[in-house]
């Protein structure tokens, strides 16, 4: 069975392309700091383009398995970040970009998010935004 639905001939909006990741990561130096910071406040709302972060059990040495429901999941890793958040925006557009890429969604950028990224890069150069 393939990634893509083979009666639509789709991919799912969650699925990660690797070259077209690293070609988000490029067009995110294209935005301002604050342009990108509003892509990440936008990923952080919808459960499809939030950090693919697990959270740990403190129990770990006991070597119980996690029982936490996803959601419950979700909105840790949520918390995590909207309080990391305010740390990042210290950061340099570059140091921002390398954070996000390689901190937060280190498995790369899903589709959804990269279609976000292009647009967002396209509403800048059109002088919308």
């Amino acid at each position: 069975m393939g990634v893509y639905d083979a009666q639509t001939l789709t991919l799912p909006n969650s699925y990660i392309h690797g070259g077209l990741s690293d070609r988000a990561v490029a067009i995110l130096g294209r935005l301002s700091k604050k342009q990108i910071m509003q892509l990440v406040d936008k990923w952080l709302d919808d459960s499809s383009t939030r950090p693919p972060l697990t959270l740990e059990d403190s129990d770990e040495e006991s070597g119980q398995e996690n029982r936490r429901s996803e959601e419950e999941d979700e909105r840790r890793v949520v918390e995590w970040v909207r309080r990391e958040l305010p740390q990042a925006r210290r950061f340099t557009r570059p140091e921002l970009i390398q954070a996000l890429r390689f901190d937060y969604w280190s498995n790369g950028f899903n589709l959804l998010q990269v279609a976000q990224i292009e647009s967002k890069c396209m509403w800048r150069l059109n002088g919308s935004i």
